[in-house]
């Protein structure tokens, strides 16, 4: 009675789930069909009451362990069973599989399946696999999501039950993997086309862009750059200081040092500028092939400029070549030597542009440029009332020194002033040519003479010509001398506007032979008033008013313009030799 009502269909539903033999499933559901046959007919030949309940009381059973399973048997069909099986994941979700199962060998399989349809074997199954070796095993790729409108989401939860994690591939994205209760919550790694990967970003735009630390922790990490070198160290004690940091490339401190702000590049110890560079040879050189920055450290150091095209415009250099060690140059070309452009700065201050021998000059400066456009230096001043150019000196010497060494002029000055034209010239020779010339230092032309009676000569005395020595003059010593020459220069604080001489042939004191001049006059031989005619007198050096004009002709020496009536003094005259 026991095994007719819960052993047998127990048994039977076992068969079904446990994968059994198929010749043990068969006998079973052969036993099965047989009992209800033979007790279906006892019922309806006896009526047996106690049958009828059995049966009924047997197919209870069946169905309420059939229930508490799940599966429901409804046909037999040539050793198969074709049953409904419902797997959910969760109350929302449908089933996983739905349809008929087969059993060969111990393993379940859909009814008229394929290669690639799933098997059931010892509670794993596989796609495209006879025999899963895991609980779900794939022999080809799985596509999740629709093309062109839903996105494919494997989403996933550990035993721990920490959160959602989920591998997705969002619109334009690449592929995403990400935490929280819906993808994209928290961004964990993305790898977009063409293999940028982004950590913490979800928009990287180089083959790796980290949005946060990177920590390497094994003995076998670390960075390997392009050349093949490994840098494994990021930050050590630089000198056992609590406050350096080194960056090594190898043993020791042999790479970057940062020590309380300061920064040293191939240092052994802590620097001590802001930015310190040490090196035997090399240096650092910051830009592209095209346009850069170095600054070359060695026998000579050396700042050099790239000129954007890939060629040097210029350095900075001290020792270049054989200039000395204290030696600066700046040169926009790459010989130093012979730069036409350099400028040579010497330990003694002095400089030389264009050269790099100043010699004693504090600036020398030589240039290849031809007319105005290639003048050596060019000086100009905007501000309407500023100067362009000052030169103050102390010295005994000349000032300023002009020296033309080929064959154009010395100076030249030109005016812009109602069009471009020249207005002053000195010519090689020392012809000077001028378009106005305005003397403001005196009133006379004077020429320089040798006098007799030297000693006792002075400004203001008139003077005549020496007959017994040619070229020569001497104190006037009577009236009416038609050998009368002028009057020496200098008197009343009229000094000469213009002399004229011949240098090293003609010496001696200024005498006034035109112009303005003081002269000593004698009016005990007759008042003297303004336009009077003045010609020698007997006193020795000085003039008088003519009264005889017969015995004046020749010998006047000029008209009167001011006043002297009586004895002897100066008075302002006119020279007009006749």
């Amino acid at each position: 009675m026991f095994f007719e009502y819960i052993i047998f269909p127990t048994v039977v539903l076992q068969m079904l789930q446990l994968n059994l033999p198929q010749c043990v499933t068969n006998v079973t559901l052969i036993y099965l069909a047989t009992f209800i046959l033979y007790n279906g007919i006892m019922i309806i030949i006896w009526g047996r009451q106690e049958m009828k309940n059995k049966i009924v009381g047997i197919l209870v059973v069946t169905l309420l362990i059939a229930t508490a399973v799940s599966p429901v048997v409804s046909t037999l069909n040539n050793g198969k069973i074709s049953i409904q099986q419902e797997i959910l994941n969760n109350e929302n979700e449908p089933p996983l599989i739905q349809g008929n199962l087969g059993m060969v060998d111990d393993d379940w399989f859909p009814q008229g399946a394929l290669n690639t349809d799933p098997i059931f074997h010892i509670g794993n199954v596989g796609i495209g696999i006879n025999i899963p070796s895991y609980k779900l095993h794939v022999m080809d790729r799985i596509g999740v999501g629709i093309a062109g409108s839903v996105a494919g989401t494997v989403s996933l939860f550990p035993p721990d039950g920490s959160g959602w994690y989920h591998i997705d591939v969002p619109g334009g994205m690449g592929l995403r993997f990400s935490g929280g209760g819906s993808p994209g919550v928290y961004e964990y790694l993305t790898i977009v086309h063409p293999g940028n990967v982004g950590i913490g970003t979800i928009y990287p735009n180089s083959k790796l862009e980290v949005d946060g630390m990177i920590h390497s922790t094994s003995s076998a990490g670390g960075f390997k750059f392009p050349d093949g070198t490994v840098q494994t160290t990021a930050a050590t004690g630089g000198g056992g200081s609590d406050d350096d940091w080194a960056w090594s490339s190898g043993d020791g401190l042999d790479g970057d040092i940062y020590h309380n702000g300061k920064v040293g590049i191939g240092l052994t110890s802590s620097p001590t500028y802001k930015l310190e560079v040490q090196s035997s040879g090399d240096g650092f050189k910051v830009g592209n092939d095209n346009s850069w920055f170095e600054f070359r450290t060695g026998g000579n150091s050396r700042v050099g400029l790239g000129d954007g095209n890939g060629n040097e415009a210029g350095y900075i250099a001290s020792g270049e070549n054989d200039l000395g060690e204290n030696t600066i140059v700046i040169a926009g070309c790459n010989d130093a030597k012979s730069c036409p452009s350099g400028t040579y700065f010497h330990e003694n201050g002095n400089v030389g542009m264009g050269t790099d021998s100043p010699g004693g000059h504090r600036l020398h400066v030589v240039s290849q440029g031809g007319g105005v456009s290639g003048s050596t230096v060019q000086i100009s001043n905007t501000d309407s009332s500023g100067l362009a150019l000052t030169v103050d000196s102390d010295s005994s010497d000349v000032t300023m020194l002009v020296t033309q060494l080929g064959s154009g002029d010395i100076f030249r000055c030109d005016s812009y002033t109602g069009g471009w034209h020249p207005v002053f010239k000195v010519e090689n020779d020392g012809t000077t040519t001028c378009s106005v010339l305005k003397v403001t230092g005196g009133s006379d032309i004077a020429e320089p003479f040798s006098i007799n009676e030297k000693d006792i000569v002075k400004p203001g005395m008139v003077v005549v010509i020496d007959k017994m020595e040619p070229g020569r003059l001497k104190i006037s010593h009577k009236a009416y001398d038609r050998c009368v020459a002028g009057v020496v220069s200098g008197a009343g604080g009229i000094e000469p506007g213009l002399m004229i001489t011949q240098e090293d042939l003609f010496t001696g004191m200024n005498v006034a032979l035109a112009g303005r001049v003081y002269a000593l006059c004698d009016a005990n031989y007759g008042a003297i008033e303004p336009g009077d005619l003045l010609t020698t007198s007997p006193t020795s050096g000085y003039a008088m008013k003519v009264m005889n004009y017969e015995m004046a002709q020749g010998a006047i020496l000029g008209k009167a313009m001011s006043v002297l009536e009586s004895e002897r003094g100066l008075v302002l005259i006119l020279v007009t030799l006749q």
